[in-house]
């Protein structure tokens, strides 16, 4: 999206740049999720894993508060072994509406709430479980120590409704009690505070 500076060249024309950041937003960096209990953003669960009860899969979810758009990750390791991995995906949490557009869901929002629309006719679905949307990290191998970060980057953004949560995966098949992984992700948000 091209957008114009507040600054301008030496002929007084007006500096055009090419930039992925949504407009109203500001980039944001975070290694933690919302509170979304307590209406904070930050102060949620810490993108920090660490192998201490030497499990062979340790799981972290979270949300933000409002909608963001998720731009790049970072990870960063120590003592991985061999088979150890990461894989982030975006859930819908069970029993959570969400429209359905093509008018196919099993839910209807009236003025007394939602129904169930037991016709497959309804503006909402809900599922009893939790229902992946989209994986953007898959089994993404790690080995040894890198505190230098590896770089998961886009030149595009993606849209993480305030709906969806993120769940983090890390599997180490050796159940490695040595291994630490850090998460960060680099977003732009409309609000920080």
């Amino acid at each position: 999206m091209a957008k114009q500076s507040n600054f301008v060249q030496m002929d007084g024309t007006p500096k055009i740049y090419v930039s992925s950041r949504q407009e109203n937003s500001r980039l944001y960096y975070t290694s933690e999720f919302d509170d979304v209990v307590g209406g904070n953003r930050g102060g949620g669960a810490s993108m920090l894993f660490r192998n201490t009860d030497a499990k062979e899969e340790l799981i972290l979810e979270g949300s933000f508060i409002d909608d963001i758009y998720l731009k790049d990750g970072y990870l960063m390791w120590e003592e991985a072994a061999v088979g150890d991995c990461v894989s982030m995906e975006i859930v819908l949490p069970a029993n959570q509406p969400m429209p359905k557009a093509e008018r196919d869901g099993n839910y209807d929002l009236t003025d007394t709430g939602l129904v169930e629309n037991t016709e497959g006719t309804g503006g909402y679905i809900m599922y009893p479980v939790d229902i992946i949307i989209d994986r953007f990290v898959n089994n993404l191998l790690i080995l040894g120590t890198n505190t230098t970060g590896f770089i998961m980057t886009s030149s595009d953004t993606a849209i993480l409704p305030n709906i969806f949560k993120v769940r983090m995966t890390i599997s180490s098949p050796t159940t490695n009690v040595n291994l630490n992984v850090v998460v960060a992700l680099e977003t732009y948000r409309e609000f920080t505070v």
